[in-house]
């Protein structure tokens, strides 16, 4: 069932790679742990309101937003907090809208990164898209196990020839 994930996830990463230079390996591995490989898309507490939000992305989205239970570390101590995730009304609008979040000032060093996946996910961390110190290892696990960055690099070469 990952597998399945991750190709679906990769492919996208790989045209956003294509057309923004970021790391398609470092975007699929965000999604894999931002979501538990799929199985755990942000819903609505009290609706069950589907959010489609594969990079737990906060705020209002076009399909307005979603309140979860969370965990989020202030000052290096661990809290789970209920929060507003960004909903969306299907994956393509949670990419397009990730790709515009990383547009954003606040994420150039993540762009000038983009050559790099294992310091794109280290400037990930940096520029405040997460509070988990662990964060970028994280993503560097998860492309490891899943050979991510070769798995993107086959995928480029294909789109290119």
């Amino acid at each position: 069932m990952s597998s399945e994930f991750i190709n679906k996830v990769m492919k996208a990463a790989v045209n956003i790679q294509l057309q923004y230079n970021l790391p398609a390996a470092a975007i699929t591995a965000q999604a894999c742990l931002e979501t538990g490989y799929g199985e755990k898309v942000c819903t609505d507490l009290h609706t069950g309101q589907y959010s489609y939000n594969l990079f737990n992305i906060k705020g209002e989205g076009p399909a307005g937003s979603v309140l979860v239970i969370t965990t989020e570390y202030y000052r290096g101590v661990k809290k789970r907090v209920l929060a507003r995730f960004r909903a969306y009304n299907n994956f393509d609008e949670s990419y397009a809208d990730y790709v515009l979040l990383i547009s954003q000032d606040r994420y150039a060093p993540c762009r000038k990164a983009g050559d790099d996946p294992d310091e794109y996910a280290r400037q990930l961390y940096a520029c405040g898209y997460a509070t988990d110190p662990n964060y970028p290892r994280k993503l560097i696990i998860i492309m490891d196990r899943y050979g991510l960055r070769e798995m993107a690099e086959e995928l480029m070469a294909g789109n290119k020839g």
